[in-house]
């Protein structure tokens, strides 16, 4: 396997350790923004190292949308993780996130 594919898997396995330590913690020492960042780097790892092993080039600047959108180019049944459960979760979170930091925002 070349070089740079089984450095971007082992990258890939690094952040979803972390990101299963972070989990491991208790819920007061645990950080959700670290397993949020540690699962996306895991994400985007994975995803890179698919498009390499299939001969894809992976852009330098990319969001996960884009390398899904690469990915299913090879193979169309990878969008199986992503439903609108997930999509509605994503949302909530955003939304929440919102709520909380809006009043920050708008205040000076």
């Amino acid at each position: 396997m070349d070089q740079k594919i089984s450095s971007t898997i082992e990258q890939a396995e690094a952040f979803l350790v972390s990101a299963q330590n972070e989990l491991c913690k208790p819920e007061e020492d645990a950080v959700p923004y670290s397993i949020c960042k540690y699962a996306h780097g895991a994400i985007v790892n994975f995803l890179s190292a698919y498009l390499m092993r299939n001969g894809r080039d992976v852009p330098e600047s990319h969001t996960v949308e884009e390398l899904l959108t690469f990915c299913r180019e090879v193979n169309p049944q990878l969008d199986i993780w992503m439903n609108m459960d997930t999509a509605n979760d994503f949302y909530k979170m955003a939304e929440k996130t919102k709520a909380m930091v809006d009043p920050a925002l708008t205040s000076n």
